[in-house]
């Protein structure tokens, strides 16, 4: 367990470091903002360059270190076409994902500016990069192949291990409104990844989801349809998606 927990402080470190590193980058700025007596406010695409300097190095280090452990076998054996299972997972994670954003919009969840922060990343490609590629590559090998795996080499029940991996994926999120469709996808994933011992489902899955989310933010029409539609309409909607997605992830799993 310990290095369980060794790997979820890396990642968090990692973050911290991306912080200073981007307030290096805007030096100039910052000490600006600094003089003027305001907190200093960093440009999106200076912390998304720094942000994918220091995952794609987490993630070669891990990948080095996490390459020479024991292989987790699959959670039985496998039958059916791969490609298959594969785009039901590429298809039914990013429509569970959007089931759950409908449902948690007539909560109004403060989100921190986040979603604010991406808008502002994507004119950038090194921060498109970060958002599509990247980070879903550097979370799977922290969150799945690391502390997952790690946890059910331990000897952890496949549940436990399952939940404290997406537990964390959800903490890293920050905020309610990503945290808990982040909770249950990351339980999904976890599963997708148990089920074949590697990334072959969970990875695409992750790339694919982040991809919709993106493109759904450079659409404006998209991005606040739900704010024209009503509550109940929000609900079943919602819950349609969820249900889709469910299925199709069943899909993958079976």
């Amino acid at each position: 367990m310990i290095r369980v927990v060794c790997i979820f402080l890396l990642f968090c470190g990692t973050q911290i470091i991306a912080q200073i590193l981007a307030i290096v980058f805007s030096g100039p700025m910052v000490a600006e903002q600094l003089t003027a007596g305001q907190l200093p406010r960093l440009q999106p695409s200076d912390y998304g360059l720094s942000l994918l300097i220091c995952e794609l190095l987490l993630s070669i280090l891990l990948w080095y270190y996490l390459r020479r452990t024991i292989s987790l076998s699959p959670s039985s054996l496998l039958t059916g076409s791969m490609r298959l299972r594969q785009l039901s997972a590429v298809v039914g994670v990013p429509v569970l994902n959007l089931g759950l954003s409908l449902l948690l919009t007539p909560f109004d969840m403060d989100d921190f500016g986040i979603q604010t922060v991406f808008r502002e990343m994507l004119t950038d490609p090194f921060c498109l990069l970060l958002l599509c590629v990247v980070g879903p590559l550097t979370e799977e090998i922290v969150f799945r192949s690391g502390m997952l795996r790690l946890m059910r080499l331990a000897g952890i029940s496949s549940f436990m291990a399952v939940s404290c991996s997406a537990l964390a994926f959800a903490v890293i999120h920050g905020n309610l409104v990503q945290a808990v469709p982040a909770l249950l996808v990351g339980i999904l994933l976890g599963y997708l990844y148990l089920r074949t011992g590697n990334l072959k489902l969970c990875l695409p899955a992750h790339i694919v989801n982040n991809t919709v989310a993106v493109l759904i933010m450079t659409i404006p029409e998209a991005e606040h349809m739900a704010d024209d539609l009503g509550t109940g309409v929000l609900i079943l909607l919602g819950s349609l998606y969820v249900l889709l997605g469910m299925a199709l992830s069943w899909r993958a799993l079976k």
